[in-house]
């Protein structure tokens, strides 16, 4: 067929109304060409589930969590595949722009559309501190470990999302209450989950 073929990867709640905000990654299929018609096998048609914007939806759900999607022909001749990690809510996994063979994530999701040129290639691991959240007597001093040099850490003592603009971690003492909250920042990278 003449036209494009669109395979994306889509993270959203079960429904307008839901309050769960656990992500469940969904597999959509699409071609599309000039005059917006399109053939879908009947087989593959089988699987998937008619949407009425003219694309469909596997009968699959993946794991948000991470996991390994294979696409194969007739005959089991993989075509392509992936094994994805953890997309976080509000993110997208695919192709880069400039490169067929990197995957990178992306802050804008374009459902039918080319990818965006600003993406971000994985996730900044999270710093370990010596402590375990809760109380600790004053005068506890913090330590943080990172699994890359090239890692930043910043913090607020309010309970507010650090950000770039928070204050850089350069060794901490618990002198007052304080909500603690740490989180690590890499060129190139989404910043980490926030440790409290």
């Amino acid at each position: 067929n003449d036209g494009y073929n669109i395979l994306a990867i889509q993270i959203h709640n079960s429904s307008e109304t839901s309050s769960d905000l656990t992500a469940i990654p969904y597999l959509s299929i699409a071609h599309h060409n000039n005059d917006s018609s399109y053939y879908v096998s009947p087989s593959l048609a089988s699987q998937l589930l008619p949407e009425s914007s003219g694309h469909y939806h596997t009968n699959f759900k993946l794991d948000g969590d991470g996991e390994e999607i294979v696409l194969s022909n007739q005959t089991g001749v993989i075509i392509d595949s992936l094994s994805f990690q953890e997309i976080p809510i509000d993110i997208s996994y695919g192709r880069h722009i400039n490169s067929f063979d990197d995957w990178v994530y992306f802050t804008n999701p374009t459902p039918m559309g080319e990818n965006s040129s600003s993406a971000y290639w994985g996730i900044t691991n999270s710093p370990i501190l010596n402590i375990q959240g809760g109380f600790v007597p004053l005068g506890t001093t913090i330590d943080l470990q990172t699994s890359n040099n090239n890692i930043q850490i910043y913090y607020t003592t309010n309970g507010s999302i650090p950000t770039m603009q928070s204050e850089l971690f350069n060794g901490f003492t618990i002198n007052a209450n304080s909500t603690l909250r740490f989180r690590a920042f890499r060129d190139g990278y989404f910043p980490s989950k926030i440790i409290t």
